[in-house]
C-alpha cells in the first residue's frame, strides 16, 4: 500500500470517477487557457483592447495544445476537453487578432496624432 508524504495510506479510488491521466490533463490545460484566452478577450473591450495583445497568443496556444491531444488519442473526458479547448482557442484566436489588431491600429493612431502635434508645436516656435 502506498503512503502519501505523511505517512498515511492513500484514499482508496471512488467508484464512478476516472482519475486523469497525463494527457486528460493536457487535454485539461488546453481548455483552460482557451477559458483564459475568451475572457482577456472580453477584458479587451474594456482595456481599449490591450489584453487582445495577451489573448491571441494564449489562445494560438490553446489551439495548438488540444490539436495535440486530440491526435494522441483520449479517453472520453480528456477528448470533450480538448475540444472544448480545439473550439474556445479558435475562437478565441480569431477575436485576439481583431482586438490586437485594433490595439495596433489605436497605438499608430495615436503615435500618430503625437508626432503631428509634435510637428506643428515646432513649426509653430519656428514660425512665431
Amino acid at each position: 500500500m502506498a503512503l502519501d508524504p505523511y505517512g498515511y495510506p492513500e484514499a482508496p479510488p471512488v467508484p464512478g470517477v476516472a482519475s486523469a491521466g497525463a494527457g486528460d490533463t493536457e487535454a485539461i490545460a488546453a481548455m483552460w487557457a482557451a477559458v483564459g484566452s475568451l475572457t482577456l478577450n472580453a477584458l479587451a473591450i474594456c482595456s481599449c483592447y490591450m489584453t487582445g495583445l495577451l489573448a491571441l497568443p494564449l489562445g494560438i496556444y490553446a489551439l495548438y495544445k488540444s490539436s495535440m491531444v486530440n491526435r494522441a488519442g483520449l479517453s472520453a473526458s480528456g477528448s470533450a476537453s480538448a475540444t472544448a479547448g480545439l473550439v474556445g482557442g479558435a475562437v478565441g484566436t480569431l477575436l485576439g487578432m481583431f482586438f490586437a489588431g485594433m490595439a495596433l491600429f489605436m497605438l499608430a493612431y495615436f503615435l500618430f496624432l503625437f508626432v503631428m502635434i509634435f510637428l506643428g508645436a515646432i513649426g509653430a516656435a519656428a514660425g512665431a
